[in-house]
């Protein structure tokens, strides 16, 4: 569609807006900035534009001028008018009476900017209204018509280069909409408080806060839009304080200032969310932003910045009370360059988890200031993750978090080395380990305040000196545990310069003395409430400090204000007298010596002299060998430094070959494009000649050949895009083949070329003799990698022009295929025409289709979407009526026991709950009557005052006769003797009156008192019965809860304990628990459990052979008191079983020791079991029981100490213990089972 399709009425737009602007469409029309209802055509205006739509596609917007009328007169109401561009109907926009002022200052600025693009576009512009016009009176005709004057509005862009220099440089009428010498110096004032060092130019960074608090004058929208639109590289903008600011302002700054990064919003109260979805929306360049103080903000607000401020850095949320963790989350998934965030006195954030935290933790890795001050409810779980993911913090305030513990400071300790400020003020749970965890990891801190941290003392304070070297601030302020103990260990600290004690109470003159004799540059000493420090005291220790003086803010000392330049006289003093003393004992040594010094300077010529000289000819040497072996790696650098540069300068000039490659294509696309647009011009005015010659003939005629032209129009555009988008998918694919195989290249040489950088480097570390052979080598591999390289560029460069060649080839034949069709599109013209009107149905139906389907698409997602949220709400409504049912259920038994304990001890209550009534009904009684004869007391001081006044005023006058109302009580002459006389005594009857209602005044308080103090006496003793007895029953049902735990947790502990010693016993005294075996099945290759007593199979390995995994270790028996010594593998240590009770012990029983110490054993049993073997002496010794199995293994008994071991009838090998394994599988059966109980026992089991 052309320009004069949307001109004349009959595109889309000028369809869809039910013909409502007059020459409408393109960059000349629709241009009202402050259009407030539907625009008036005149009646002329309809007739041209109905004349219009016969016109050709493309017009000049010169000819469309010349087609229209002139402006008809303007109408006689109240309607301010604009001329458009391009045509003379003037466009009538209606402005309400109330807002003319607003309208002048608030749409200046957008009439300035429009009317300055149709002027930069060469079209005429549009009188500005006058005063009049703003205010309901009609414009005259030749206002209508004229151009802007001298005293038209300024271009909004030229406003930044008024010269300021005389008052005749600035318009006649201002931004400001004042016509007045008034103005103009408003206007130059202004202007000046923000321009640059030159007079010419507005600064990039602008203070409205500093200019209002100069200035008095009060930020507005309208300020704020002036100033953005005078300035649009605005980089800065303060509005801190602006209270009148709303959206209409942060509109202004988002429709002109989209390059600002640094938005100061402290304060404005009327900002919301729809102003700051414009900013987040425009605004992209946000680097920083403050909403200090903005009661208003929300989480909605949060939300909606986060849709478009994602490289915020600073963002400062201080005492916003609606902020919440949701809002701070969604921040923080977004901006992920946050390096400052400030949530101080945000009360929320935290109290439903620490989701905020968790999320800062996981996207905001650059955080290097966290201000959490107040927020209460932040607990470790959060800051855990913020330690693990933010390890560039440095600045970390979490004053008043008293759920914060010592495993947040761990967290902190362990990733954040490079805390320098830390504020732990009332977390009242860390303790003096955590301070040393957090000392030995954060060596750079400088500032620490750990106030009311009342675990702290001097053991986490020594720690926390000797380990932080660089702390220079710290805080102990209501730490109670920081005695003088505490500051001997602070005296270690050589870099502290500000210290807090106040409310110390248990630091006394000692510890302050200590400290400052040894932190010699300690500046600040805050000793606040530290009961036993005297001022006399205080006063002699800075006498003695020479760079103090008495503190005047608190109670302490502060530097002097000359003390930097005292501190360096003092160290210059102390320079020059270390300087005198050494150069004193330098002349003493050089006297005392004498002719030492001869027979030293012989004895050095005689001997070290030639070694000195073998040392300079040895290191003269080494020098050149050392210059040779720079020169010759320097030589290997430059070699591989020139390779390299080579390649780079190849890579340049193919880079270069391609960028000149891909701008010739462009600029042929760029010809071809013009081409055929002039070729449709061209075609485009000769058919316009066609129909013009035709419409001289017949109108109807004409009318109907234009309709037939705007068919054709339409398929050529049709066809035109349909083999534009052909040729777009060509191009488009060869450019992603070239793409793909350019990727490819590149990543097989970086490929290649690391391979080689390996292979290269693992040559050269094992092969350091080999390296000028090596070098060689490695040139010749570039060489041949070299060329290989620029053969396959070579044959791309190929490639790429034939393809080029072959695009050529298509381009012409596409120009002859257009150029035939352009032949025969005359001869097709009728027959197109005829199906024009069933191809307009055609679409008309397939676009409903279309958009049925769209619209059916989108409601099924909605649908799903707003299903799956509803499940969602259901969900967590579930889980939040369950918890509230069990918390419900929890309180409404807690309540039902205090009530049933409360409902036993009714009748011992109900007398003093009557008593308290009455008493209370009493009271009321009383305070009321109080309160009408105090209200009765006041009306009649009044009336006596009145009356004294009177008497005064009678008193000192002379006239014989006096009016008043006191008499009769209407106004009345009286004689002034007479009327003396009455009004003193009725002044007297009154001060009596009031005096005897004083008296039952205070009667009445009395009453009152006693009253109340009954009152009291009753609650006392009612308060043991009523909310005493709540809260013992409710501590004793609590009591009771957590007894009952304990006692389930004990009797599971006590069920599982007997559990386990019943398998355990079990697994001891089987039968048949030495005969378990391992054996792998040859089939399949797993392991089972075979019994050789019992023929039992098992897949599980039988509990048996885990406790006696240890066989073959030594088992020695005791003695005869039943204890038997065991070894435990997994802990490798040895336990002490006793048989008959079936107790475990670690440590020896002192029965064994006793008696070994009566046997006198020195050796162990093995060790005497082994001495025997090997004298003989056992063999033949023992007497023979019976035969173990197949193996050759008998049981033997000793007949001196009666054990049983086992002895080899082959070998003579002895062993105290026998293994299934050992015993070849079968075994003899056993005679019975007391003989088994024994043998098991032998065994030491």
């Amino acid at each position: 569609m052309g320009l004069g399709d949307e001109r004349s009425g009959k595109g889309p737009s000028a369809r869809k807006m039910g013909k409502t602007v007059a020459g409408g469409g393109g960059e000349g029309g629709n241009r009202s900035s402050f259009s407030l209802v539907s625009p008036v055509k005149p009646r002329g205006a309809q007739k041209a534009e109905k004349g219009a739509r016969t016109l050709p596609a493309r017009l000049d917007v010169e000819m469309l001028r010349k087609t229209r009328p002139k402006a008809p007169a303007p109408a006689k109401k109240a309607w301010a008018t604009k001329t458009r561009p391009g045509s003379g109907a003037p466009e009538a926009t209606r402005l309400p009476a109330a807002d003319p002022r607003e309208l002048a200052s608030m749409g200046a600025s957008r009439l300035g900017g429009v009317w300055a693009a149709e002027q930069s576009q060469g079209l005429p512009a549009p009188p500005v209204p006058d005063t009049a016009n703003y205010y309901g009176a009609a414009p005259s005709s030749s206002q209508s018509d004229a151009r802007p004057a001298a005293g038209s509005l300024p271009r909004a862009n030229s406003l930044p280069k008024l010269p300021l220099g005389s008052k005749a440089a600035i318009p006649t009428q201002s931004i400001f909409e004042r016509d007045s010498p008034r103005a103009r110096a408003t206007l130059r004032s202004f202007l000046r408080n923000f321009l640059e060092a030159n007079g010419a130019d507005l600064r990039l960074d602008i203070d409205l806060a500093a200019h209002a608090l100069a200035t008095g004058t009060p930020i507005t929208n309208a300020m704020v839009q002036e100033i953005c639109v005078m300035q649009n590289d605005l980089r800065s903008l303060d509005l801190s304080g602006g209270r009148e600011v709303t959206d209409v302002g942060l509109w202004a700054i988002a429709r002109h200032c989209t390059k600002i990064e640094d938005l100061k919003l402290s304060g404005c109260d009327e900002v919301t969310k729809v102003g700051l979805r414009s900013v987040a929306l425009r605004c992209q360049r946000l680097r920083t932003l403050e909403f200090q103080g903005c009661k208003n903000l929300d989480d909605e607000a949060l939300r909606t910045l986060a849709g478009g401020c994602w490289d915020l850095e600073t963002l400062n949320l201080n005492k916003c009370p609606k902020i919440t963790d949701a809002g701070l989350a969604e921040m923080a998934r977004v901006c992920r360059n946050l390096t400052y965030l400030n949530v101080s006195d945000c009360a929320q954030v935290g109290e439903f988890g620490d989701t905020a935290l968790l999320e800062l933790g996981k996207f905001c890795s650059q955080l290097a200031t966290l201000d959490m001050f107040g927020c209460r409810h932040v607990r470790d779980k959060g800051l855990i993750a913020v330690a693990k993911g933010c390890t560039n913090l440095e600045t970390l305030r979490l004053t008043g978090c008293r759920e914060v513990t010592g495993s947040a400071v761990g967290a902190l300790a362990k990733n954040c080395h490079q805390l320098t400020d830390l504020s732990l003020a009332g977390c009242e749970k860390i303790l003096n380990k955590d301070l040393s965890v957090l000392a030995r990891s954060c060596s750079k801190l400088q500032k620490l305040d750990i106030s009311e941290c009342s675990e702290i003392h001097a053991v986490g304070l020594h720690a926390l000196v000797h380990q932080c070297t660089t702390l220079k601030e710290l805080n102990l302020e209501r730490c109670l545990r920081v005695s003088d103990d505490g500051l001997a260990v602070i005296a270690d600290a050589v870099k502290l310069q500000t210290l807090n004690l106040s409310n110390c109470a248990a630091i006394s003159e000692r510890g302050v003395e200590d400290l400052a004799q040894g932190c010699t540059g300690l500046s600040y000493l805050n000793i606040t409430g530290c009961t036993q420090i005297s001022r006399r005291f205080l006063m002699n220790l800075i006498a003695d400090l020479r760079f103090s003086e008495p503190a005047h803010r608190y109670y302490g000392y502060q530097p002097k204000p000359d003390a930097a330049a005292l501190r360096l006289a003092a160290e210059e003093h102390d320079r020059r007298e270390r300087a005198a003393v050494a150069m004193q004992r330098i002349i003493r040594g050089h006297l005392g010596r004498g002719g030492a010094w001869v027979r030293r300077q012989e004895w050095v010529i005689e001997h070290m002299l030639p070694r000195m000289q073998a040392r300079i000819r040895g290191t003269i040497q080494r020098r050149i060998w050392k210059k040779d072996r720079i020169w010759r790696l320097e030589n290997r650098a430059a070699s591989k430094l020139a390779g390299a540069w080579r390649g780079l300068q190849s890579r340049r000039l193919v880079a270069k070959i391609h960028a000149a490659e891909a701008l010739r294509r462009e600029h042929e696309r760029v010809a071809r494009m013009l081409q055929r647009a002039f070729r449709g011009r061209l075609s485009r005015r000769l058919v316009w000649t066609m129909r013009e010659d035709l419409a001289a003939s017949a109108r109807l005629a004409a009318q109907e050949q234009a309709r037939l032209e705007v068919a054709a129009r339409s398929v050529q555009g049709a066809w035109r895009a349909r083999k534009g988008r052909e040729i777009t998918d060509a191009l488009r694919k060869v450019r992603d083949e070239k793409l793909a195989r350019a990727r490819l290249e590149d990543k097989a040489a970086r490929y290649l070329q690391r391979v080689y950088r390996g292979h290269q480097g693992v040559v050269e570390y094992k092969a350091k003799r080999e390296a000028y052979e090596q070098m060689l080598q490695e040139w010749r591999a570039a060489q041949v990698l070299a060329a290989a390289w620029r053969g396959s560029r070579g044959r791309k460069r190929a490639r790429e022009e034939r393809l080029r060649r072959q695009h050529e080839l298509e381009v012409q034949m596409a120009i002859r295929l257009q150029t035939a069709w352009r032949c025969n599109r005359a001869r097709h013209l009728a027959s197109m025409a005829r199906s024009l009107n069933h191809l307009r149905e055609e679409e008309r139906k397939a676009a409903c289709k279309l958009q049925a389907i769209w619209r059916g698409r989108r409601g099924k997602a909605a649908a799903e979407r707003k299903r799956n949220l509803l499940e969602e709400v259901r969900r967590r409504e579930r889980g939040a009526l369950g918890l509230q049912r069990i918390f419900r259920g929890h309180k409404g038994r807690e309540g039902w026991e205090v009530a049933f304990h409360i409902k036993r001890l009714e009748t011992m209550a109900r007398p003093l709950f009557e008593r308290q009534a009455a008493l209370t009904k009493e009271k009321e009684d009383i305070a009321k009557e109080a309160a009408m004869l105090a209200a009765k007391m006041t009306a009649m001081r009044e009336d006596t005052d009145e009356l004294r006044l009177e008497l005064s005023q009678m008193l000192g006058a002379t006239k014989k006769y006096w009016d008043s109302h006191r008499i009769t009580g209407a106004p009345q002459r009286f004689l002034s003797k007479f009327l003396k006389v009455r009004l003193t005594e009725q002044l007297q009857e009154q001060e009596a009156l009031l005096a005897e209602d004083q008296d039952h005044y205070n009667q009445l308080v009395v009453q009152a008192r006693t009253k109340q103090r009954l009152l009291r006496q009753v609650h006392r003793e009612l308060a043991p019965l009523t909310e005493g007895m709540s809260l013992k029953t409710k501590r004793d049902r609590s009591t009771r809860l957590r007894e009952k735990v304990r006692l389930e947790k004990w009797a599971a502990t006590l069920i599982q304990r007997c559990f386990r010693g019943m398998r355990l016993r079990g697994a001891l005294f089987s039968w048949y628990r030495d005969y378990w075996i391992e054996v792998v099945d040859e089939t399949t290759g797993d392991v089972y459990f075979y019994n050789t007593w019992s023929e039992e199979v098992r897949w599980a390995k039988p509990l048996e052979m885990t406790l006696l995994a240890t066989s073959d270790q030594p088992v020695v028996r005791a003695g005869a008191n039943e204890w038997v010594e065991q070894f435990d593998d997994e802990k490798g240590l040895p336990f002490w079983y006793n048989e008959t009770s079936g107790e475990y012990r670690w440590e020896k029983p002192a029965e064994l020791e006793g008696e070994e110490e009566e046997q006198g054993m020195g050796e162990t049993g093995q060790d005497w079991f082994n001495t025997q073997s090997e004298t003989g002496d056992l063999m033949g010794t023992g007497h023979h029981t019976r035969d173990i199995g197949e193996g050759g293994w008998q049981e033997m008994m000793d007949p001196q100490s009666g054990q049983t071991y086992y002895q080899h009838a082959d070998t003579g090998e002895t062993k105290w213990s026998l293994t299934p394994r050992e015993a070849a599988g079968k075994a003899s059966k056993r005679a019975s089972q007391p003989q088994r109980r024994a043998s098991t026992a032998h065994l030491g089991i």
